[in-house]
């Protein structure tokens, strides 16, 4: 089986990652129907975006990707070539982003404790393990 991953040529989206399913994979008109505005946390009177969705008060946090990383949504297409039983993988990058909200009822999510935040505490970490320490005499 071969992988071949393309990229995308195309400015980055806004990526939302809501406290629901969604039986949709696909684009949608997210700017037209999911107006955002900035508000205040209810829990701590910080500041975080407020939404509606299917009659819902949201809020969310917005986070921006540590600079070394880049973040993309694929699409998979399975190629099967007959006459030599194998099987080729092609993952289009259909969208781009350097930044996402994550969104919670009731109250935004703690950037110290939801686990999309302290996830990207986890480059730091990774960064850090995996560089090279210099060795002195």
């Amino acid at each position: 089986m071969e992988i071949t991953l393309e990229p995308a040529q195309k400015q980055p989206q806004n990526v939302h990652l809501l406290p629901c399913q969604i039986d949709h994979n696909g684009p949608a008109q997210v700017s037209t129907y999911f107006v955002q505005t900035d508000g205040v946390d209810p829990l701590n009177g910080g500041p975080c975006k407020v939404a509606a969705f299917r009659g819902r008060q949201l809020f969310g946090i917005t986070s921006r990707l540590p600079s070394e990383l880049k973040g993309h949504v694929y699409s998979e297409r399975r190629h099967s070539d007959d006459m030599e039983d194998e099987t080729t993988v092609t993952h289009d990058c259909i969208e781009n982003f350097d930044e996402f909200t994550v969104w919670k009822h009731d109250n935004a999510p703690d950037t110290k404790s939801d686990p999309f935040f302290v996830a990207m505490e986890w480059n730091n970490i990774a960064t850090h393990l995996h560089s090279t320490i210099p060795v002195s005499n």
